[in-house]
């Protein structure tokens, strides 16, 4: 793999290029931006390249630098990641036995710590200890998801990359190119990714989109027929349903292609091209004013999910705020 190959993350693959072109290497990165847009593999071709042995400006990935790097069995490139729920100070502190011995083979010695967000206070402070006047063989390269919960003379200390969400269109053409999904079904899946790919993979691969979107229509079936009960049961039911967080961002979609459609009149715009005849079916009974404040409910009950509230009782309250008020329809 080449920075090239880093889709969606052109300014982060240019400042990282020209940093190696121009033979400026900073003692520290920090990697920020959400999960699965590419962080990792940059940080992987980043060490690759500060020790391949054909090539210093990126990695030509057939050298046996390259080859070992990529397979986690290089000697001069460490990995450091969460134990349990945190990165410990005793592992900080291995690193910093280990960085005042001189590469073993390559030029320099790569510490990747991944979820650094994730260190301890004592393991965060031994780490500035190390940044504060690191080796000049040695590189630190942190990533993170949750910038703000690093300490800011960490921060201050690296050189920031941002990487950033990928875009919808190119989530949709990844499915269809690597997974063989239809367009029709890449929508939801790509809104559901958050602008990960690593997520939109994991989606497909686990079958989790699908039984989400089976979980909405069973819903939403239930909401435009009027059964008031089958509601209570489904609120029931998604209590107990570990995909909860994803469910009500399904049904946050799923509404917000209801919303689309009552502006527009269009179908081009929707996440869910598969069920526009139910889609087109199911806005018959919701006035615009409706839509939003059936949008605004479940954006509420999203984050007071995040909080300490009785679950059930907050489904119970959304199912009666999303409700149509117009008169059943199947």
């Amino acid at each position: 793999m080449a920075f090239r190959d880093i889709l969606g993350q052109e300014l982060a693959v240019k400042c990282l290029t020209r940093s190696l072109a121009r033979d400026r290497i900073t003692h520290a990165y920090l990697f920020t931006g959400p999960e699965g847009v590419g962080q990792n593999e940059a940080a992987t071709i980043l060490a690759q390249s500060l020790n391949c042995l054909e090539n210093s400006r990126g990695p030509c990935g057939s050298c046996s630098s390259c080859r070992r790097i990529l397979a986690h069995n290089y000697p001069d490139v460490r990995r450091v990641l969460p134990e349990g729920n945190n990165i410990k100070i005793d592992q900080i502190r291995a690193l910093r036995k280990d960085i005042y011995y001189r590469p073993l083979e390559g030029g320099y010695k790569v510490y990747i710590i991944s979820e650094a967000h994730k260190m301890t206070i004592p393991a965060a402070n031994s780490l500035l200890c190390i940044l504060e006047e690191p080796p000049p063989y040695a590189v630190f390269v942190l990533l993170t998801s949750q910038e703000a919960k690093l300490l800011p003379t960490i921060v201050s200390r690296c050189q920031r990359v941002a990487f950033y969400p990928l875009t919808l269109t190119l989530i949709q053409d990844k499915l269809e190119a690597e997974m063989g999904l239809g367009r029709e079904k890449t929508g939801v899946v790509a809104a559901l990714a958050g602008g990960s790919w690593d997520r939109a993979r994991e989606l497909v691969e686990s079958g989790r989109a699908g039984a989400v979107q089976r979980e909405i229509l069973t819903l939403t079936a239930t909401i435009c027929s009027g059964n008031r009960a089958g509601e209570w049961q489904v609120g029931g039911e998604w209590e107990k349903n570990e995909d909860l967080p994803l469910l009500l961002q399904q049904l946050l979609f799923w509404f917000r292609d209801l919303l689309v459609l009552k502006e527009t009149g269009s179908g081009e715009l929707l996440l869910h091209q598969e069920e526009i005849p139910r889609l087109r079916q199911m806005v018959q009974c919701y006035s615009r004013r409706g839509l939003l404040e059936a949008l605004l409910a479940i954006q509420e009950t999203m984050g007071l999910l995040t909080t300490n509230v009785n679950t059930r009782l907050a489904l119970d309250v959304l199912m009666g705020r999303i409700k149509p008020h117009g008169v059943p329809i199947i």
